[in-house]
C-alpha cells in the first residue's frame, strides 16, 4: 500500500521537476525574443524568425552536449522537451500568420502564460494528493510505523523531498514534527528510566 503511494507521487514530484526545468529555459528564450523585438539594433527581426534562430541553436547546444557527455538523462530530457515547445509555438505563430511583431508577442505571452497556470495547477494537485496519502494512512493505520515508514521513503527521495522543500506541504510539516517530538519523548522517557534505575542500584534496604 505504502509503496503504491509513493510511486504514484513519485510520479508527480518527477513531472513537477521536469515542467519546472522546462518552464525556466523557455522563460529565458522568451526573454531574448523580448530582447531582441525591443532592440534598435535587432529592428526588423520578426518573432517567428528569432524563435527559429533560438530553435536551431538549442538543437546545435542538444547535439554538442551529446557529443561530449556533459548532458545528463534529465537535461537531455528537459532540452528535447524545450525544442519541442518552441516547435510548436513556431508552428502556431505561423498559421496565425499575423504579420505583426506585437500581435505576434502578445500570442507568445499567453501561450506562455497558460503553460505556466497548467504547470502551477499541477502543482496544486500533487500536493493535494501528498496531504490525502497523509490523511489516509493516520486514519488507516493512526501514527504508527507505517506512517514513519512513509515519511522516511518521501524524504529519502530526491524529487519528493524537492517538491516539498520548494512548494511546501503543511500535512508533510505537520506529520514530520509529530514523530520527531514522538521521538524524542521517548528517548527522554528512556534516559529518565535508565537515571532512575542507576540510582535505584545505589539504595540501601
Amino acid at each position: 500500500m505504502i509503496g503504491l503511494l509513493i510511486d504514484s507521487l513519485n510520479q508527480e514530484f518527477r513531472q513537477y521537476a521536469l515542467d519546472l526545468g522546462i518552464q525556466k529555459e523557455l522563460y529565458a528564450q522568451m526573454k531574448t525574443v523580448k530582447e531582441q523585438i525591443g532592440n534598435k539594433e535587432g529592428s526588423g527581426k520578426d518573432v517567428i524568425s528569432i524563435l527559429t534562430a533560438q530553435k536551431k541553436q538549442l538543437e546545435e547546444e542538444l547535439r554538442r552536449s551529446l557529443l561530449s557527455g556533459l548532458m545528463d538523462r534529465q537535461q537531455e530530457k528537459v532540452h528535447r522537451k524545450v525544442i519541442t515547445a518552441v516547435t510548436q509555438l513556431i508552428q502556431k505563430l505561423v498559421v496565425l500568420d499575423t504579420h505583426d511583431t506585437e500581435t505576434d508577442y502578445t500570442q507568445l505571452r499567453e501561450w506562455f502564460t497558460a503553460r505556466e497556470q497548467k504547470r502551477l495547477r499541477e502543482i496544486t494537485q500533487a500536493g493535494q494528493h501528498l496531504t490525502n496519502s497523509f490523511a489516509f494512512l493516520s486514519h488507516t493505520f493512526g501514527e504508527g510505523q507505517e506512517l514513519v515508514i512513509f515519511l522516511s521513503e518521501l524524504a529519502a527521495g530526491y524529487y519528493s523531498l524537492k517538491f516539498v522543500s520548494e512548494c511546501g506541504n503543511e500535512a508533510y510539516y505537520k506529520y514530520n514534527s509529530m514523530l520527531l517530538l514522538k521521538d524524542r519523548r521517548q528517548e527522554l522517557q528512556e534516559s529518565i528510566r535508565e537515571t532512575a534505575a542507576g540510582i535505584g542500584g545505589f539504595m540501601l534496604n
